[in-house]
């Protein structure tokens, strides 16, 4: 799969690109199989414990109704582990154009411990394929306006992160969401923006694309490894004419920076997660939340 940015310029959108930007588990199954009757079924069951009486099974639930019980601490147990990771999955890996939450939602979250031992890079390029099927089937009637799902966040920091822009971004750091932030992402965002055309039009494309080589994307994928043991990606030697900067020069053998490990997922959200579930299941919460962070490694 590959992101058209027009002016022949191409972006490819794998497994390993995903796992540059957010280092999420690339290894392991797909997410547990369930017919959409079945996972119907359980979201209304789901509706019902979280909203209690206000569930409206016309409208179902959205990611604002978890957040609510979250935040009042009306949602405990296994139910608030779950109802955070389907906040967490329709609001960022597999946003939708609403807020309220789908039947994959429900799917990626019924096996909750083994949920560090799925592929969801792998799962985060199958929603790609399946939103631009959908993107091209309502074009032909919708033109631009057509809406399209998926991890937006990502298509952003993989666009911005393949252009020439100059900065120094530690191109082969990881994972690359803790390079990018909104500042990085704007300042790149004004060097792209045309100026060739009517100031009535923001469109973007004046930026060439950096080589592979430059960048951490272009590190040839290799079968998924052990968490202990996955390598960091190696910069290559680089000559001159290959710069982040169009036309400039980099160092010759520039070795990459060290790499930068991100916040673990129980040391970020863990004492949230006791909050929610109660001391009674602490241990079991603790434990998922390890094997998550454990697969990401």
């Amino acid at each position: 799969m590959k992101l058209e940015i027009g002016g022949g310029k191409e972006i490819a959108i794998t497994e390993h690109s995903v796992w540059c930007v957010f280092q999420i588990p690339n290894a392991g199954s797909d997410p547990l199989h369930m017919t959409d009757d079945e996972a119907r079924i359980i979201r209304r069951e789901l509706g019902l414990q979280i909203c209690g009486n206000a569930y409206n099974p016309r409208w179902g639930f959205s990611a604002g109704d978890i957040l609510d019980g979250l935040n009042k601490k009306t949602l405990r147990g296994s139910l608030g582990i779950r109802a955070f990771f389907m906040c967490a999955f329709q609001s960022l890996l597999f946003s939708n154009t609403d807020a309220y939450i789908r039947l994959e939602d429900v799917k990626y979250t019924e096996d909750l411990e083994n949920i560090g031992n799925r592929n969801w890079c792998k799962a985060v390029v199958d929603h790609f394929r399946k939103a631009a099927r959908l993107y091209r089937k309502d074009f032909p009637e919708k033109g631009i306006m057509a809406p399209i799902s998926g991890c937006g966040i990502f298509l952003m920091m993989l666009y911005v992160d393949n252009l020439q822009h100059g900065l120094n971004t530690n191109p082969f750091s990881l994972p690359r969401c803790a390079f990018l932030d909104t500042s990085t992402i704007d300042s790149i965002a004004n060097m792209d923006r045309r100026q060739d055309v009517s100031s009535e039009t923001v469109e973007f494309g004046k930026l060439m694309l950096r080589s592979l080589p430059d960048i951490c994307y272009g590190v040839p994928p290799v079968a998924p490894l052990a968490a202990s043991s996955r390598p960091v990606p190696v910069a290559p030697s680089r000559g001159a004419g290959t710069s982040d900067a169009p036309g400039g020069h980099a160092a010759a053998n520039a070795e990459p920076p060290p790499m930068y490990r991100y916040p673990s997922f129980s040391s970020s959200f863990g004492q949230s997660i006791v909050d929610v579930v109660g001391r009674s299941r602490k241990s079991d919460a603790l434990s998922i939340l390890k094997a998550f962070d454990d697969s990401t490694r």
